[in-house]
């Protein structure tokens, strides 16, 4: 997955908790971690092969293993395919 922040470049990180309503992620080491209030755009692809989400998000919070990311102006049809996609058993965000 990437996270990028208006500024700044693209960053890698590895996303650990997805929900219709947010998501946790946590950058590479040595990539500093936006800001808690950052507004951010993360872009991940789903393990079946569907086409990357590009999704806005806000650093709601940082704890020991990642941040805590809140989607903010998520459409109704991004909410409804990532409430499939957190129902799904096999689910492996890229």
């Amino acid at each position: 997955m990437s996270v990028e922040s208006p500024g700044s470049r693209a960053k890698k990180g590895k996303l650990i908790g997805l929900n219709p309503f947010g998501a946790k992620l946590r950058l590479r080491p040595k990539q500093p971690a936006p800001p808690e209030g950052a507004t951010l755009q993360l872009r991940f692809a789903p393990s079946r092969g569907e086409p990357p989400l590009t999704i806005k998000g806000l650093v709601w919070r940082t704890d020991t293993d990642g941040q805590a990311i809140v989607f903010i102006n998520l459409s109704t049809s991004d909410f409804l395919h990532l409430k499939t996609l957190v129902k799904a058993p096999s689910h492996a965000p890229a």
